[in-house]
């Protein structure tokens, strides 16, 4: 075997090119493929309606092609270059053609999708040639060119790079390249379309709760929580969701208010949410709905602003804050709600946070063995801030104990989650009302060597459980990666309405019906000189000071505990991911908060929570 056939086996995937009319007569090169016979392609497809491929799945029916990644559209993980020198974006003229002067070169960094083609018109000036790379750590580049005058259209198989991270290149030389459409698409198995209308919606956030503590994540979490696991089997989990902080404040800004913590800068312990912020609640108000809140954080209060918008309001702070008693106030809210418009409903529940409110016979059957050590939060309330400021050690036996009371938490929680299901049920029997089911964050069991929260961006803190409820879509999984700011995008659309603009997510409900998207979703978070980026399988630390950060690379497929650092060996994959992060990251950045004047009895709440003394919540 001579080595250009060994490089052809060797490679994961290859390109398949296929061209304009006259492809016997273009400047045609591709390597590491064959390109004896390329096959004729008619112009790429409008992008309101892809092709259907030819694939089946599993049960017989046809997959359907859809747009994965406009490239005129978002230029996240993307960069242009002119001989050495970094450039401004190509111009992108109104119907989304891309057009490269003569010289310029852009590049764009994805995770290659299931069925993934490259697809574009292509139109040549003078005698410009295009020239499109496919790059990828520690694999020889595929190369492809087409010049003068034969171009006519752009159609890459990419199906052997599914869930690889690779670069896409495109070089314009000796002329100017236009390139229409230019996107990538991806192969669905299954289209529905969602009805769009107004309908009632409520918002469940349980506060520090993991994902995979919860058995419809993971197979092997100890907490017995059926009316949970139930719901969840008849709505649809998205499997790879992500908050953009580690504590609660900034996150339940970001899902109330739909932008990320570095726009609406609530992310100190002091900070309140600034005035010019409007809330979910104010935005649904004003469009005639009978808006609730209960709520059983102290960070959650009219001291720190989030008491806008809302008709009725009850924040537990100074009186029962488990989720049993809302379990008894849901029912009577609804039954004196006015029956003339629908309603917005957010409830926000503590029970899996530290002190972790735990039954005791639920302790006694996640953990029955005798103990006496640390983990107690009667006696020991601070345990945590002990812990974390070294004063306190714990065992292996104290963490299997301290994980048991948290579960226990957990399981009080379903039992209250099952009574305010079942009034929901029955104030809406035809099951038309939308529900949301997230976390703040989650917690940390010494995964890095810490316990709580509020301090890093590994997974244990920052992957949260995300379900929704929604007519017409039961029992559905998606593995594309979303985070909190997609909430309130995905909240307007299933409601019909046109969300607010400048906001930095997007609606989950594409991913829901198969249908086309205009850039890969991603998830980005961070907390004082800590950031990262979830796309697709990968995950990127950047640590430290933002002119010379560390970078951290993990696969979270293979290394969900993310132990591994791939940073070394997959310098492509950090530039671009890079590159993406730092783009959001500079999206509007908010000025700075004004500070709240916190009562002492508001600041005995928060000490009980944790998030006074040694935890650093800023």
């Amino acid at each position: 075997m001579d080595d250009l056939a060994a490089r052809r086996r060797t490679l994961p995937g290859r390109l398949t090119p296929r061209v304009g009319p006259a492809a016997s007569a273009a400047c045609l090169l591709l390597l590491f493929a064959d390109c004896a016979a390329p096959t004729v392609a008619p112009p790429g497809p409008a992008p309101e309606a892809e092709a259907s491929v030819a694939p089946q799945s599993d049960g017989g029916s046809a997959l359907s092609s859809v747009s994965y990644y406009t490239l005129a559209r978002y230029p996240d993980a993307a960069e242009w270059m002119i001989g050495a020198d970094e450039h401004a974006p190509p111009a992108v003229e109104p119907d989304e053609r891309l057009s490269l002067p003569a010289g310029m070169q852009a590049t764009y960094g994805l995770e290659v999708p299931a069925g993934a083609r490259l697809l574009a018109d292509v139109e040549l000036s003078g005698h410009a040639t295009l020239k499109v790379e496919l790059l990828e750590d520690g694999v020889e580049p595929e190369r492809w060119s087409t010049a003068w005058p034969d171009a006519r259209a752009l159609d890459l198989d990419l199906t052997g790079r599914a869930g690889h991270y690779v670069a896409l290149r495109f070089s314009a030389r000796g002329g100017s390249v236009q390139l229409g459409h230019p996107r990538v698409t991806r192969t669905v198995a299954t289209q529905r379309t969602l009805a769009r209308s107004r309908r009632n919606v409520v918002i469940f956030l349980v506060d520090t709760l993991r994902a995979d503590h919860l058995d419809f994540y993971d197979t092997t979490a100890h907490a017995q929580i059926p009316a949970l696991a139930e719901w969840a089997r008849g709505a649809v989990v998205f499997e790879h969701a992500y908050a953009p902080a580690n504590w609660t404040k900034p996150n339940v800004a970001t899902v109330l208010t739909g932008l990320q913590p570095w726009q609406h800068g609530a992310t100190t312990h002091l900070a309140r949410l600034p005035d010019h912020i409007t809330m979910l609640s104010q935005m649904l108000h004003e469009r005639s709905y009978f808006t609730g809140a209960m709520v059983a954080n102290g960070y959650i209060t009219s001291t720190f602003d989030f008491e806008r918008g809302w008709d009725t309001w009850r924040n537990q702070v100074q009186g029962p804050v488990d989720s049993a008693h809302f379990a008894t106030q849901l029912p009577r809210w609804l039954a004196r709600r006015p029956r003339d418009r629908p309603f917005f409903l957010y409830v926000h529940t503590t029970d899996s946070h530290a002190p972790y409110r735990a039954g005791g016979r639920d302790v006694h059957r996640l953990d029955p063995e005798a103990y006496a050590g640390p983990a107690n939060f009667r006696r020991r309330p601070q345990l945590l801030n002990e812990v974390r400021s070294g004063t306190t050690v714990l065992t292996p036996r104290d963490r299997q104990r301290l994980v048991a009371l948290y579960d226990a938490s957990i399981e009080g929680f379903d039992r209250s989650f099952g009574r305010m299901l079942a009034a929901l049920k029955r104030d809406d029997p035809e099951g038309q009302t939308l529900v949301v089911f997230l976390a703040d964050h989650g917690e940390e069991f010494l995964d890095h060597g810490s316990v709580g929260h509020g301090r890093t961006l590994w997974n244990e803190l920052v992957q949260i459980p995300m379900v929704v409820g929604i007519a017409g879509a039961e029992g559905m999984r998606v593995s594309d990666v979303v985070g909190s700011a997609d909430v309130v995008p995905t909240l307007f659309d299933a409601l019909g309405e046109t969300p607010p603009p400048g906001l930095p997510g997007h609606s989950m409900l594409p991913l829901i019906e198969g249908a086309s998207l205009d850039a890969p979703p991603l998830a980005v978070g961070s907390v004082r000189e800590w950031s990262a980026i979830e796309v697709g399988r990968l995950k990127l630390h950047l640590r430290g000071p933002s002119a010379h950060p560390t970078a951290e690379l993990y696969d979270l497929q293979d290394d969900p505990a993310e132990t591994h650092d791939l940073a070394s060996a997959r310098p492509l994959a950090v530039r671009y991911m890079s590159r993406a992060l730092l783009r959001r990251l500079r999206d509007e950045p908010a000025p700075p908060a004004p500070d709240a004047n916190i009562a002492p009895e508001l600041e005995a709440q928060l000490r009980a929570l944790g998030y006074v003394g040694t935890q650093r919540a800023n």
